[in-house]
């Protein structure tokens, strides 16, 4: 059985810190994405086998892009629903689930709040946070969601990073399972990010980020105010982050796994989360030393689907 979850965008204006980066308090034109469906409690809903090929028959909207199946590599996704709890691979109970991909990606309009903010860098001296830009999010023909981050001509004093970012409606996560399909561009300058952030001291953050100048490099991190463990694995063969993949991260009481394409290839048991707080996905480019910008061209974030299991905090069983 194939569960239709829709998903809307609205404006929102949250502030966040980004690893190793100055976004703090820039965030003034992000989206949110929903489940509007919310947890489909009252259906019942079978054991499913993620199969092999999904989202790779030709008859499916933008069949060339599907270039890697979620399940191809590691074990195929597992998951049943019994009442309100969404069970993962026999392991994880969840509250709440939401899949977005191809044609479930909707819009909407957005608020005009804090839509004319604007925040400059100087790109060739000073560093500056990315400019967050709703009109820097588009969903092509082939259904795929593109995360735009502007070009930031050399030699241009006061030029502004344009970059894109989504964040959850949810707001109130405390654990989840998410896996995002994705894949960008590697002009060198621009980070590509999905993470989990908490808006309450000491800000709670985990990350999965990739470098644009480091393309066959992917991040790993957990961090707050006080402390940063962070650490760097390399996609396997010859990949590099413009090739599809499977980003997964896990994170549960204690500890934050991290999955590449279904294989685990990092576990952290420090500075592991505490909630609640939501989730983004962002392509931003500044003058900060981690992504090493401001990008001189253009990049985008592809972002194929994203399939993510939560506890909610705020959420009651059958209300």
């Amino acid at each position: 059985m194939h569960l239709r979850l829709l998903s809307s965008w609205l404006l929102a204006s949250v502030a966040v810190t980004c690893h190793a980066s100055p976004l703090a308090g820039s965030l003034q034109a992000s989206y949110e994405l929903s489940d509007a469906l919310e947890t489909l409690r009252d259906e019942a809903v079978p054991v499913l086998n993620r199969r092999q090929d999904e989202g790779t028959s030709a008859s499916d909207s933008g069949a060339a892009n599907w270039a890697i199946a979620p399940s191809q590599s590691g074990q195929p996704l597992v998951w049943e629903k019994d009442g309100c709890t969404w069970t993962v691979d026999s392991r994880y109970k969840f509250d709440s689930h939401m899949e977005v991909k191809n044609s479930s990606w909707s819009s909407r309009n957005f608020s005009s709040t804090n839509a004319n903010a604007m925040y400059f860098i100087k790109s060739d001296t000073d560093i500056g946070p990315a400019y967050f830009n709703k009109s820097q999010i588009t969903i092509d023909s082939l259904g795929l969601l593109r995360m735009n981050q502007a070009a930031v001509p050399a030699n241009s004093a006061n030029t502004d990073a344009q970059s894109a970012q989504i964040v959850t409606a949810w707001s109130d996560i405390t654990y989840g399972s998410i896996r995002t399909v994705a894949k960008g561009t590697k002009n060198p300058g621009a980070v590509y990010g999905m993470f989990f952030y908490g808006p309450d001291v000491p800000h709670y953050e985990t990350d999965i980020e990739l470098v644009t100048l480091n393309p066959r490099t992917v991040h790993f991190t957990n961090q707050n105010d006080t402390m940063s463990n962070s650490t760097e694995t390399t996609l396997y063969g010859s990949s590099t982050i413009s090739s599809w993949h499977e980003y997964r991260l896990d994170w549960v009481p204690g500890s934050v796994s991290f999955y590449i394409d279904g294989v685990l290839r990092e576990n952290k048991t420090q500075g592991v989360p505490k909630g609640p707080g939501a989730w983004y996905w962002n392509a931003w480019s500044d003058g900060g030393p981690f992504g090493q910008g401001p990008a001189r061209q253009a990049n985008t974030f592809f972002i194929q689907s994203i399939d993510m299991y939560a506890n909610r905090t705020g959420l009651v069983c059958g209300k």
